[in-house]
């Protein structure tokens, strides 16, 4: 049967299917190489995620042992966590497990009042979504849309969310 085919034919063919494995180990190692940059990018936000939780711990410490007042390590630990950035667009901020948001460095206008029923631009309920990965799983990762800046365009954005019983945060 091969006989019958055009050796211009075969030639194509074989080079066709050769560029078709190429393309499928290019994208196989594009994707492995992406997949290996988005769990470095968790596992830094975890970390930083986790350096507030334990400035947070070490506040409420200080309130256990009776040096501060709960009030105040509530109000300091939330000071310093607010300052936290890493790279150009981390930074913490902390909800409630009722949904309120306790801080928020970068739009405090949002502190004090419930985001539970906040959407992104694809309608998801993302910090309902926050609140149920800490008060289920402890943590985890949240993807959604959000404005890089106040009032501009939403982009995709990862948070990482932890749990800190103590204070239902």
């Amino acid at each position: 049967m091969l006989h019958r085919i055009k050796i211009s034919f075969r030639l194509l063919l074989i080079v066709g299917v050769a560029l078709l494995g190429l393309v499928m180990v290019v994208g196989g190692g594009l994707h492995s190489r992406w997949q290996n940059l988005l769990d470095g990018h968790k596992a830094n936000l975890k970390s930083v995620a986790e350096a507030g939780v334990a400035i947070l711990d070490y506040y409420a410490g200080l309130a256990d042992k009776g040096e501060i007042s709960q009030d105040e390590a509530r109000k300091t630990a939330f000071a310093v966590v607010s300052h936290i950035r890493y790279g150009q667009n981390t930074y913490l901020f902390i909800n409630a497990f009722d949904g309120i948001m306790v801080m928020h460095p970068i739009v405090p206008a949002m502190v004090g009042k419930n985001q539970m029923g906040i959407q992104d631009k694809a309608g998801k309920l993302f910090v309902a979504d926050m609140i149920r990965v800490a008060t289920t799983d402890g943590s985890g990762f949240v993807e959604y849309l959000w404005p890089k800046i106040p009032n501009g365009e939403p982009q995709p954005k990862l948070t990482a969310v932890v749990k800190y019983d103590k204070w239902k945060l």
